[in-house]
């Protein structure tokens, strides 16, 4: 594997040792990390932390709730059960939408989720805040950062739709057919704070309701009720049948308690993306057996790989089929695997990418939902960049966050001085999987200097 030093601030070590690779299983994710992105009276900006309820009042809480909606999601999610969440501070200056997209070379807004590898839900109550002409782009930004990354969006009706015809005129209007990785509930609802009762939306409330449930539950009717005091307006059956045909899931009030009364995302195009189970399960499954397939990076490809493989994704889907997440009453009506040669090509095979192609009945059996990751296999001519190391001050501590790759090893390094002395290990030595590590500095009160060392694992 060959190196390219495009960076002094990080230093490269290549040791080439013989690799064995062993029998492989695919480790679930969790299926319900929840960020929530938007501007909060006060905390570290552009830096993802995650924190509890009472962390969150720390470093993040305000005595105004209510003039911050993302401050209200968050208390939401949490007194509807959430335990913990990820926050990312916007910046308080400029332009709303500039802000809450953020950049990719800064990590600031949006952005600034890369280093969070394991999110798979986002509330971002501002988005639909912005002006009317910039909301449509910037709902397409938002997409193209999430979607790759596996992430469901729970979007927010824009504040002053006062009906339900309204709030179906805005989403024919603003959202594209095809958002099956999003989905939106109306009314506002109720929610007591501390300066009195506002209406609030339920994203950071519903973003709770899924992490309760496992991913293939449909998330709409009395067995989940959401914790609010009531609902902005009442439903007619009528609305309500209009806001799901239109497919905006309806909040109602019924017998006391506030519930989402479907469970819809926003694709009108695709039938068979249009339940909410359908999308989360084929993101976290995804996510969850790419972050697996790390292993394959230090493998030739060839039926060895394949068949280990194949094992370890049939093996994950059938824990699965076991809990009731396929329609199938029988494994072969559940889910299928395959990766072969007619998954990998032989330009497949020179290109060094290894396919897996598997299939899951999530809503009737036999009828699979049909989803193909890519890995990378082993390839001695391999570039790898050298990354980035940026110092970020995070709640009185001190970060490196960098990116690894899959088939390398890495060690965060220290001396006291630059051009002298011994570099010593600091932390753990890491596995490359394509997450990011956020690595927590030692502070001795004196300086230093850090590297990061990446070995090859062949």
């Amino acid at each position: 594997m060959k190196i390219r030093n495009s960076l002094f601030f990080a230093i490269l070590l290549v040791l080439l040792c013989s690799a064995r690779v062993e029998a492989q299983t695919v480790t679930a994710l969790p299926p319900a990390e929840t960020a929530v992105v938007g501007r909060f009276a006060r905390g570290p900006i552009d830096l993802p932390r995650r924190v509890t309820a009472s962390e969150f009042d720390a470093l993040f809480g305000s005595t105004t709730p209510a003039s911050y909606p993302a401050e209200l999601q968050v208390r939401q999610f949490f007194a509807n059960g959430g335990a913990a969440l990820h926050v990312v501070r916007i910046s308080p200056e400029g332009a709303l939408a500039q802000a809450l997209l953020g950049r990719a070379d800064e990590l600031t807004g949006l952005h600034a989720l890369t280093v969070a590898s394991d999110v798979r839900l986002l509330v971002a109550p501002e988005l639909s805040m912005v002006g009317a002409g910039e909301f449509p782009a910037l709902l397409g930004s938002f997409r193209a950062f999430l979607e790759p990354r596996r992430i469901f969006l729970l979007l927010d009706p824009p504040p002053g739709l006062a009906s339900v015809s309204a709030a179906v005129a805005w989403v024919q209007a603003s959202v594209p057919v095809n958002a099956s990785s999003c989905a939106i509930y109306f009314p506002y609802l109720q929610v007591a704070t501390s300066s009195g009762t506002v209406q609030a939306p339920a994203s950071g409330s519903m973003a709770a309701v899924f992490g309760r449930n496992a991913t293939w539950v449909s998330p709409a009717g009395t067995s989940f009720p959401i914790s609010a005091a009531g609902v902005s307006q009442g439903l007619t059956t009528a609305e309500i049948d209009a806001l799901a045909t239109n497919h905006i899931n309806p909040v109602r009030l019924l017998s006391g308690q506030v519930v989402p009364w479907s469970a819809r995302t926003l694709d009108r195009e695709d039938a068979e993306k249009r339940f909410i189970v359908v999308p989360r399960t084929v993101l976290w499954v995804a996510a969850s057996v790419e972050r697996s397939l790390a292993f394959a990076a230090i493998a030739d490809n060839a039926e060895p790989l394949w068949a280990q493989i194949r094992s370890g994704v049939a093996g994950f889907l059938h824990g699965l089929y076991q809990q009731g997440a396929f329609a199938g009453s029988t494994p072969t009506a559940s889910y299928f695997v395959r990766c072969d040669p007619s998954t990998t090509t032989p330009a497949d095979q020179q290109a060094h990418r290894v396919n897996v192609l598997y299939g899951m009945a999530l809503l009737r059996a036999s009828e699979f939902y049909i989803n193909v990751v890519t890995g990378v296999t082993f390839d001695p001519q391999r570039v790898v960049e050298v990354p980035v190391l940026r110092l970020r001050a995070e709640g009185g501590e001190l970060f490196l966050p960098f990116p690894t790759l899959a088939g390398f090893g890495y060690q965060l390094a220290s001396r006291p001085a630059l051009g002298s002395g011994t570099w010593n290990a600091v932390g753990v030595p890491v596995n490359g999987d394509g997450s990011w590590q956020r690595p927590v500095l030692p502070q001795s009160g004196g300086s230093g200097f850090f590297r990061v060392e990446i070995s090859s694992r062949r």
